[in-house]
């Protein structure tokens, strides 16, 4: 079974969870370039590369709940994130 990140009105898989996590963790990299992983880090007690490291899997992690059988069969996400956080 492929798991979708979004459907179209009509059910169709528009892009699947593997390029939604691939193109977020670019966005990812784009703000750890700019430091804002010490600003993480800084807020959480830890050293530098923990924030990194915490910043992937978070995001990695925001949308889990989107790979359900349940959603996926629905086709919609309505309150997936209650679910993610969970997880």
């Amino acid at each position: 079974m492929t798991c979708y990140a979004f459907f179209d009105r009509k059910g169709k898989g528009l892009e699947t969870m593997e390029e939604h996590i691939k193109k977020g963790l670019e966005v990812i990299d784009f703000y750890i370039k700019r430091n804002y992983h010490k600003k993480v880090a800084k807020c959480l007690g830890v050293d530098n590369k923990v924030g990194k490291i915490t910043l992937k899997t978070s995001y990695c992690l925001h949308d889990s709940a989107k790979g359900l059988e349940y959603y996926q069969d629905k086709k919609t996400f309505r309150r997936h994130e209650f679910y993610s956080a969970y997880i």
